[in-house]
């Protein structure tokens, strides 16, 4: 690797929403590298599930030993219809309080330059605040977002510098096939084609066409690493 891979002088305790993406893969890395120790919080959701998520989540998590740990789409925010980025800093909220593990100096989110959610990123720290304002809890961990200044290609090409084999396998399409496989036209699947992440796995690509052909699309909604 370029850069050294990693410090060991622990400086932050982190806990870093991640859905097993682009993006979060990258922010982890970078932790590590600051002399960082992620703990990675995944959002278990019926709506925005890609098949292998949890799996890359489980196996990025193994490769580099971080605690890892899961929190479930709630009730509430189905019957609120509340938006993404909202019910990212209420499961984050509720799993700190809920585990006793108010340790965290950071609660972070991997949005990057141009994605969607940045329109609503004062909202998310109102809300934020709003959530810690009722907790009897005295430490209050600082919401932050910090790679939302990095373009995707330059978050590639530190990836292929840093973990390629990672690059080569981040969930990204929004409509994939019943195997996994990218469908190769929803916009993710062009971003990740322009930007040198695209991938397909050569052995189920028969399969994929055949559950194609039977409308065997998985993925519903966009998800945003």
């Amino acid at each position: 690797p370029a850069e050294p891979l990693f410090r060991s002088r622990m400086h932050k305790k982190i806990l870093q929403l991640f859905s097993g993406g682009l993006d979060c893969s990258f922010l982890a890395i970078k932790n590590l590298q600051e002399g960082n120790r992620p703990t990675l919080l995944y959002l278990n959701s019926v709506k925005l599930d890609i098949p292998g998520q949890q799996q890359a989540v489980r196996k990025f998590a193994n490769k580099y030993r971080l605690q890892w740990d899961t929190f479930n789409e709630f009730d509430l925010a189905n019957c609120l219809q509340l938006q993404y980025p909202v019910m990212l800093v209420l499961g984050a909220t509720s799993w700190i309080l809920g585990h006793s593990r108010n340790d965290f100096d950071e609660v972070q989110i991997s949005y990057v330059m141009e994605d969607h959610a940045l329109s609503y990123l004062n909202e998310i720290r109102r809300f934020w605040g709003a959530l810690w304002a009722f907790s009897f809890e005295a430490n209050k961990p600082e919401l932050t977002f910090p790679i939302i200044k990095y373009h995707k290609d330059v978050i590639v090409e530190k990836m292929k510098m840093w973990d390629p084999d990672t690059l080569k396998r981040v969930p990204f399409c929004e409509f994939p096939y019943r195997d996994g496989n990218p469908c190769g036209k929803c916009p993710s699947c062009i971003r990740a084609k322009k930007d040198g992440y695209y991938y397909e796995i050569p052995s189920l690509l028969k399969k994929a066409k055949r559950a194609h052909l039977s409308g065997g699309l998985s993925g519903k909604f966009k998800f945003d690493a």
